[in-house]
């Protein structure tokens, strides 16, 4: 069973923010704009604040990104808590963004397929092929945020390739903790899609997993992705909860 508290919290240090402050029960997270998750408030585990206590944190937490020239973005579900915050935030002009889902799998009911015209590869360390692939969309500045949080990611990590005639097709990146290994990075070279390498990348990374002894998957895709959706459920995974975020208008 899995329990969505402990999944986010994984995440949380899985895909690390440059800064990280308490605040009551929460934790406000600010990467210089890049990722929602890094840029965003953590409420999951908590038990609801209301009243003057909710307003009260609210504000904090709109200081602590307007003097980071960022908006305030709260991550919330009604999976891990934060009933009262939703309404609460709703009322006073936030709307919802990034509508996403978690979804999971054991590692044993993860497809495994062989691959057809490319070569997996594993390391311990991203090269800059791998970060050619996951960040090919990316300007300079916003490559640069998004490699210092890979490079931030903890231990046991890994960085799986699709290699095609030298070049890297296809990537993502595994990060192990709790017994659960969360995927990321995700990425497959425009040319060479729809050539079953997001799979391939899917099973590389669930046999990794259970080479640390993991007991499963877990991963996040945008609600509104109806192809990730499908790669997902045909490789052997389930929806587990949903989350969203809720921005100041």
């Amino acid at each position: 069973m899995i329990d969505p508290v402990n999944v986010e919290r994984l995440a949380d240090v899985a895909w690390p923010a440059a800064e990280c402050v308490p605040l009551g029960p929460w934790r406000l997270r600010a990467n210089r704009g890049v990722t929602r998750r890094t840029n965003s408030v953590f409420t999951a585990g908590h038990d609801d604040a209301r009243g003057a206590d909710l307003e009260h944190l609210v504000d904090a937490a709109e200081r602590f990104y307007a003097a980071r020239s960022l908006p305030p973005v709260f991550q919330i579900s009604a999976a891990t808590g934060a009933r009262e915050l939703d309404g609460f935030l709703a009322r006073r002009g936030y709307v919802i963004d990034g509508a996403s889902e978690v979804w999971t799998a054991e590692v044993g009911n993860v497809e495994r397929p062989g691959l057809c015209g490319g070569v997996a590869t594993r390391a311990d360390e991203p090269g800059g092929a791998w970060f050619d692939t996951a960040f090919a969309e990316d300007g300079a500045e916003r490559r640069r945020v998004h490699e210092e949080i890979v490079r931030r990611s903890p231990r046991p990590r890994v960085f799986v390739s699709v290699v095609v005639d030298g070049r890297v097709a296809a990537c993502a990146m595994g990060v192990g903790g709790g017994g659960l290994t969360g995927l990321f990075c995700m990425a497959t070279g425009p040319e060479f899609r729809r050539r079953g390498f997001a799979r391939a990348l899917l099973g590389e990374v669930a046999g990794w997993a259970a080479g640390q002894g993991g007991a499963g998957v877990y991963l996040q895709v945008m609600a509104e992705n109806e192809g990730g959706r499908r790669l997902y459920r045909q490789a052997g995974f389930e929806p587990a909860y949903d989350y969203h975020y809720r921005t100041k208008a």
